[in-house]
């Protein structure tokens, strides 16, 4: 490889980028030191990352069988499920990115601890220091007794004993189906530790748990507590909030820390740890007041208004300030930028 010319080099990376896109089989062939040519067989694979919930879409480079390199697959809409048209018009083009827990998922495959078969435990007994004397057992024993034991649960009416726990259902509800057609209400998972409050609010007020803002035609995007371009959920965020920030938007960051996505903003607001929502109520004040709201909206497609505005009357900067740590007129200014400025974008963790 140090000995290729540079059009050699180019020939290569022709090939992959065709193998990139098309997902083919092919068979290469490189010269060792000693001169004597060797041949190997190389695919991508396109997958969905396990790493963490947000499962994005990936290109894996196998060679000879073996994973080798975890490219992130910009063509892959998992993460945009609920805006796909946006997805084909807007982010597509823009491609993708992977983040350091992705790229180490290969080391994950082939970690020397990593458990390959179903385990069951021999020992009955059970506490700190009692070893499980587990043993390995084939999969079709592992699904044959859980299977057995699930039709036990059912035929003794019991099917609500069985708990239910997984990382994250790819945002499809396969295994909560599962739960609801057994009979179980015990499922729970990666999202009921996460982002619950989130999905519950945009439920409420939006109708959809899971929204994904139109960050690259926005003018001003506010977040609180969410760092996507480090702590990846969607991998083509990575790519969109910087074009949008190229084309004029202004990126607010509202973080008791200094993330990745707060250091790329024009401005970060550190906030004392908890208080985010003192904030938003004070610049729900400020908005009101000053008028700055959409009447026809409010008028024509919300209910309660007149409950919150009579709740934010007295939640004004200088109480926040005192709650928050951020100064009155920082909440102020920003609460008048962020409704002045159209179209513009507040999204959470």
């Amino acid at each position: 490889m140090n000995k290729l010319s540079r059009r050699e080099f180019l020939g290569i990376a022709g090939t992959t980028a065709g193998v990139l896109v098309a997902g083919k089989k092919v068979v290469s062939a490189i010269k060792n030191e000693s001169g004597k040519e060797k041949t190997y067989k190389e695919e991508w694979i396109p997958s969905c990352c396990n790493m963490c919930g947000g499962q994005c879409g990936i290109l894996v480079r196998v060679v000879d069988g073996k994973a080798v390199k975890i490219e992130p697959n910009p063509h892959n809409p998992n993460n945009f499920s609920n805006n796909s048209d946006d997805f084909f018009k807007n982010h597509l083009k823009e491609g993708t990115a992977i983040c350091p827990k992705g790229n180490a998922g290969i080391a994950t495959l082939y970690d020397s601890d990593r458990v390959k078969t179903p385990l069951k435990r021999t020992n009955p007994q059970k506490g700190i220091g009692i070893d499980p004397k587990f043993v390995p057992i084939s999969w079709d024993e592992a699904y044959n007794e859980i299977v057995s034991r699930l039709k036990k649960l059912r035929a003794n009416e019991e099917a609500h004993k069985l708990l239910w726990f997984c990382e994250d259902h790819s945002f499809t509800h396969i295994e909560g189906d599962f739960c609801k057609l057994y009979g179980t209400p015990n499922y729970s998972m990666h999202s009921n530790l996460c982002d619950t409050t989130r999905k519950a609010s945009f439920k409420v007020t939006m109708g959809i748990e899971r929204p994904l803002c139109d960050f690259i035609n926005s003018k001003y995007i506010l977040f609180f507590g969410w760092n996507p371009l480090s702590a990846i959920k969607w991998g083509h965020l990575c790519r969109v909030i910087p074009r949008a920030i190229e084309k004029g938007a202004k990126l607010v960051v509202v973080d008791p820390y200094l993330s990745g996505t707060a250091a790329k903003a024009q401005e970060w607001i550190p906030i004392r740890p908890s208080t985010d929502g003192a904030m938003a109520l004070a610049m729900g004040n400020v908005i009101i007041r000053e008028g700055l709201y959409d009447k026809t909206f409010i008028n024509e497609w919300t209910v309660g208004f007149e409950q919150y505005s009579d709740y934010v009357n007295n939640k004004t900067p200088k109480w926040a300030e005192k709650i928050t740590t951020v100064p009155a007129k920082t909440i102020e200014r920003v609460a008048i930028e962020f409704a002045s400025t159209k179209p513009a974008i507040v999204d959470v963790w």
